[in-house]
């Protein structure tokens, strides 16, 4: 993972209390002990301040992945 990337993956897993290397990017937030609702939207929030961008609604909810995420903050 380039550095960017692995900044994404500690952002995510920092608001679900889990370890990076516990949770492959590509596995659906269905999959994810503590990737609720609640810490999809923290996630979010998370993800816009620390990167500097902006999701939509849209984006927001068709977000099922730290890869997912990636691909729309377009690391």
């Amino acid at each position: 993972m380039d550095d960017r990337m692995t900044q994404l993956a500690e952002t995510v897993c920092d608001e679900i209390d889990r370890d990076p290397d516990d949770v492959p990017v590509d596995a659906d937030r269905d999959n994810v002990d503590g990737w609720d609702s609640l810490a999809h939207l923290r996630i979010v929030t998370a993800v816009e301040s620390r990167f500097g961008v902006r999701l939509t609604m849209q984006q927001i909810s068709e977000a099922r992945s730290i890869s997912d995420l990636a691909r729309m903050i377009e690391l």
